[in-house]
């Protein structure tokens, strides 16, 4: 039998076998084994560890497809079925459940940032701040203009004898302000 193949059957990888070997492990598969039960310590062996740790290469966790499956559901179903409140679950004790629902709540995440970025790129949604300071340079511009209505206002007004000549053109003047300020707005 060669080395290779002892260590296969013993379960331990070919390096470790000749690290084994020089510890003074015999390279018969019996006498090995009878070796190894006296000379290691148990709990430094794969059999022992206590983690679950097999000793192996990891497996891997699928990762999921981008491609769509044949779910037949509508959309209202699917909508109900991502915003299931079972999903927002994450205490329980199954390892597999924790990881379907923490992956699905992940892939909502997702999802929905995504969905913002398309509707700020759309045009479908603004920014909150550019919209408060926009909207704050058109109220200041409005009250800018209407306190500066008396310094404007007065040399046109004061050869003015009737009072409804001065309330049309302080009116006009008023709209002409409102409508700037509407316009500014939009």
């Amino acid at each position: 039998m060669t080395k290779t193949e002892l260590a296969q059957k013993l379960g331990i990888s070919r390096q470790m076998l000749y690290k084994l070997a020089d510890m003074g492990m015999p390279l018969e598969l019996q006498t090995a084994t009878e070796w190894r039960s006296k000379n290691l310590d148990f709990f430094k062996t794969k059999n022992g560890r206590i983690d679950g740790n097999s000793g192996g290469r990891a497996v891997s966790i699928p990762s999921v497809s981008n491609e769509t499956t044949g779910d037949t559901r509508s959309l209202e179903e699917l909508q109900a079925a991502v915003n299931n409140t079972s999903q927002l679950d994450l205490d329980g004790n199954d390892a597999d459940e924790l990881y379907k629902n923490s992956r699905a709540l992940k892939e909502k995440a997702q999802a929905l940032a995504a969905k913002l970025e398309l509707d700020l790129a759309s045009g479908n949604v603004v920014v909150r701040d550019d919209v408060h300071k926009a909207a704050f340079e058109a109220s200041r511009k409005l009250r800018d203009n209407l306190h500066s209505l008396c310094k404007q206002a007065a040399p046109n007004v004061i050869g003015m004898t009737a009072p409804e000549a001065i309330e049309t053109y302080l009116r006009d003047e008023v709209d002409r302000m409102l409508e700037e300020f509407i316009e500014t707005c939009v």
